[in-house]
């Protein structure tokens, strides 16, 4: 089974596991919630271990319930964020030093802006070539279906390098009627 096949089946089942509500957070937190003019978002510092994906599924989850997105939105974002930092941490550091990965997620006037900021080795997910999706699954070459996955999903993606740091601008299109959904289709 594939990691992908495997994340999509692990977003789902704890799509329905996950209680529907907000615990208020006390104290330290790897989150910042704030409000300013840019809008409504949310900063989150993971560290570059697999494991801290659990804690960035919960941050959206939140951020979704607090802005009253559609499940199938809050699963489509889950989804994104967990195949590109997979990639970051599996793939792009060449030490076992710790790192950090920072995730912003900010609403503004109908648009949900997400950046993923790192300082592993440059690599820019979008010069890779879209993956032929004609063939038989076991004469594809493993990789590419995340970033193709990533563009489908996303109605924006753009990448650039600064300072040293790999950053990932991502941005969805929150409509009234996705946001008034109830059975997460729209």
């Amino acid at each position: 089974m594939t990691r992908l096949l495997k994340t999509v089946i692990f977003c789902s089942i704890q799509w329905r596991e996950r209680p529907k509500v907000r615990v208020s957070k006390i104290g330290a937190s790897a989150a910042a919630l704030t409000e300013d003019a840019m809008g409504t978002g949310v900063t989150i510092t993971l560290q570059n271990k697999l494991s801290e994906l659990d804690k960035l599924a919960g941050e959206i989850e939140d951020f979704g319930g607090e802005h009253a997105f559609p499940p199938k939105m809050v699963y489509q974002i889950r989804l994104v964020l967990d195949e590109l930092l997979t990639n970051v941490i599996s793939y792009g550091y060449r030490d076992r030093e710790d790192h950090v990965i920072t995730v912003d997620m900010r609403l503004t006037g109908g648009v949900l802006r997400i950046s993923v900021e790192d300082d592993a080795v440059a690599f820019n997910p979008l010069s890779a070539g879209a993956p032929d999706i004609t063939c038989p699954i076991e004469d594809r070459p493993i990789g590419g279906l995340g970033i193709h996955l990533v563009k489908k999903i996303m109605d924006h993606v753009a990448y650039e390098r600064k300072a040293g740091r790999n950053i990932l601008l991502l941005e969805k299109y929150v409509t009234q009627e996705e946001k008034g959904s109830e059975n997460g289709t729209g």
